[in-house]
């Protein structure tokens, strides 16, 4: 048990070990006394947790969960506040759709000592495994990273114009379910049909496998593969595969 009641949120990366920080692979291997583990983390990272740690697994899969979010932040409280080394480990990153804020802001509220150990995301992997650079001078000035549903299931709402409008890569998270509303509201609101756009499923992980296409044809394709979650979709002019075989000389006029 240690000193004090202390958790770390820890982001365990997007795939397998070899996405783990330094920090993530000493907390999980030589810190903890519970670790609270998520349904994304790879089954090697968790055969590096030792015997003598007790591990809770949290997962939530769509539409099913073994715990509600809410058990699990009390699940944190209660093992930190009796003075165990607790580990809640997220696969990806514990800010970006990771639920990590509300666990934070749970176990804050009751003075809880919290650290954050950042993890490389889903969006990361998928785009570096597949020569996607998400800025790309001239090409996409940002990266947008929206969610693709609400916590009940329904498509979520956004400024579609704007994200239309924005020359952004566009990362959707969590949109298989509605990747057709998704993409006609986007084309409704201005964006080009013809956007490249990929679907990357189970990042970093050994079954990983993408489809590429144009923005009015991914849903289709995307059943037509039978792409399941996690999946992450990239949309922009960057998701062009033939990118490097372009000519870019117009990059040059601009330093």
């Amino acid at each position: 048990m240690g000193d004090k009641p202390q958790v770390y949120l820890v982001g365990a990366g997007a795939g397998c070990a070899d996405t783990l920080t330094l920090k993530a692979h000493a907390l999980i291997t030589d810190w903890a006394d519970i670790i609270v583990v998520d349904r994304l983390v790879a089954n090697d990272i968790i055969s590096l947790i030792p015997d003598n740690v007790t591990v809770i697994y949290a997962g939530k899969a769509p539409g099913n969960a073994y715990f509600t979010q809410e058990e699990i932040n009390e699940c944190l409280y209660q093992h930190a506040k009796q003075g165990y080394n607790v580990v809640r480990l997220k696969g990806g990153d514990p800010f970006i759709y990771g639920r990590g804020g509300e666990e934070l802001a749970y176990l804050k509220q009751r003075e809880i000592s919290v650290k954050v150990i950042p993890g490389i995301s889903a969006f990361q992997v998928a785009a570096a495994e597949y020569h996607i650079p998400l800025t790309f001078r001239d090409l996409s000035m940002g990266i947008t990273i929206i969610s693709g549903h609400t916590k009940n299931g329904l498509p979520q709402e956004y400024d579609w114009h704007a994200l239309a409008q924005n020359n952004h890569s566009l990362i959707l998270y969590m949109s298989i379910r509605n990747i057709k509303y998704i993409t006609d509201k986007l084309i409704e609101n201005g964006l080009d049909k013809n956007t490249p756009s990929i679907v990357i499923e189970q990042a970093g992980l050994p079954a990983m496998r993408k489809i590429q296409s144009s923005l009015h044809n991914i849903s289709a394709q995307i059943v037509e593969h039978k792409i399941l979650s996690p999946a992450i979709i990239i949309i922009g002019k960057v998701a062009n595969e033939n990118l490097y075989k372009s000519d870019l000389s117009f990059l040059t006029q601009n330093g």
